[in-house]
């Protein structure tokens, strides 16, 4: 079983301002936020989230598309690839102590949770059935962070990448108003009650507790969406890339920031019908697995879905290649500072397609007790919401396109750095927002 890392590098002083949301005149988001104005524009038929085959209300442990994150740590959550109308025989699942889990049947995942000391015969078992595709062991997702320090004026002029990438620029032509578009982030969830985010949060799923409560009980997808999408020129906090992109909370990482590839999985194709564009600052050591290429296919493929990812933190540990970044359609992002050089901890390789500011980035944070205020963070998992943001305004301007077509521009209009051309450490290059939306 390998193990999943968010990629994100956070640090904030012991001591933090409080910005309480009655502040700002504006009151929390709750759970009827689908179809809410944002930012004086009225989200359009082309915004609004897919309907999904999911339940709206709290589900029972056994109902859980996947097993638990204790199943999963311990070696006993087994995920396979199944064909159409495949066959699993109750006396098989009776012999290995094994119960089936719903899955997702849209990509022909099923997930098995088995009896302890049962589970190689049982993969070997269910290997040997007519229709399974694939068979391998769920793995574990983790998200880590330390404290660093809190700006005390956390405005605009604090946000060096946006400068960077020319921010402003862009804005001139699209702030993402005219078409607003719906970002899916999969992460430790969202905190909607945060200034900079309130009334930006849609309800999303949970896939850790299994309910519609995606809200963060950690700090690093609060992160996360507000590089994307803080609420911008309301006079407070600091400024996202799309004023008005509306965020669908994807929890797939629990507390201590652990999460299943399966609920990754899931999360991936449960965000495809419903959003342009895919978060996921977070990773697992080692190659694409089956399971997750085929969840990125789908959202790529069949639901014309963007997917940014990070490439992960571990440059200097032994340089492994993370997925969801290095699967086959997926866009992998890697960290530069502000002199325009890879960050020391991003990693490096065939799995880097652009690089993004992702050193001393300012983001909104949520404290251990609840509290709202920002901080400055280090990771990929900052690089990759400046990509996920620059996106979501192409999809704005051009509603029109396709996923490919966005990451093609997000290419063509990138600054190249290091050897000329592709290299492993910066991809085609570092993503510039003024470029993006200005070409032609």
């Amino acid at each position: 079983m390998r193990r999943v890392t968010a990629t994100m590098v956070a640090a904030v002083a012991a001591v933090a301002t409080v910005l309480a949301p009655s502040a700002l005149g504006s009151s929390a988001l709750g759970n009827s936020a689908l179809g809410n104005s944002v930012s004086g524009a009225t989200a359009s038929a082309t915004s609004a989230p897919r309907t999904s085959a999911l339940p709206t209300g709290p589900v029972p442990i056994g109902e859980l598309p996947c097993p638990t994150i204790e199943l999963a740590s311990a070696g006993r959550s087994v995920l396979a690839i199944v064909a159409p109308d495949t066959a699993i025989p109750a006396g098989l699942l009776a012999s290995y102590g094994a119960v089936r889990y719903p899955g997702v049947p849209k990509i022909g995942l099923v997930p098995f949770a088995v009896a302890a000391g049962r589970v190689a015969p049982f993969m070997a078992a269910l290997r040997a059935l007519p229709g399974v595709r694939s068979v391998a062991l769920d793995r574990v997702a983790h998200a880590t962070a330390t404290k660093l320090r809190t700006p005390r004026d956390p405005y605009l002029t604090r946000q060096w990448g946006l400068a960077k990438i020319h921010a402003t620029q862009a804005w001139g032509v699209e702030i993402g108003a005219t078409n607003v578009i719906t970002v899916a982030v999969l992460d430790t969830g969202v905190d909607p009650q945060h200034p900079d985010l309130a009334g930006r949060v849609l309800q999303g799923f949970d896939f850790y507790d299994g309910d519609t409560d995606a809200a963060d009980e950690q700090f690093h997808g609060t992160a996360v969406a507000s590089v994307i999408a803080a609420d911008t020129d309301n006079k407070i906090g600091i400024a996202g890339l799309s004023w008005a992109a509306q965020i669908l909370p994807v929890r797939v990482l629990g507390p201590a920031g652990a999460g299943s590839e399966c609920s990754i999985a899931a999360g991936i194709v449960y965000a495809a019908d419903m959003s342009a564009v895919e978060n996921l600052s977070l990773g697992a050591e080692g190659a694409c697995s089956f399971v997750m290429q085929q969840a990125v296919d789908f959202a790529v493929e069949q639901s014309n879905t963007a997917i940014i990812a990070a490439a992960g933190n571990d440059a200097k540990k032994g340089n492994p290649q993370m997925e969801p970044a290095n699967c086959v359609g997926a866009v992998g992002v890697g960290a530069t500072d502000s002199r325009d050089k890879v960050a020391s901890f991003s990693e490096h390789g065939p799995q880097v397609t652009l690089s993004a500011p992702g050193v001393h980035i300012l983001a909104a944070y949520r404290t251990q007790a609840g509290g709202h205020t920002y901080a400055y963070f280090d990771g990929t998992s900052l690089a990759t919401p400046m990509v996920t943001g620059v996106a979501a305004l192409l999809f704005s301007k051009h509603r029109d396109w396709s996923a490919a077509m966005v990451v093609d521009r997000l290419k063509k209009t990138a600054v190249d750095l290091g050897k000329k051309g592709r290299d492993p450490y910066y991809g085609v290059g570092r993503v510039d927002a003024g470029k993006a939306l200005t070409a032609r």
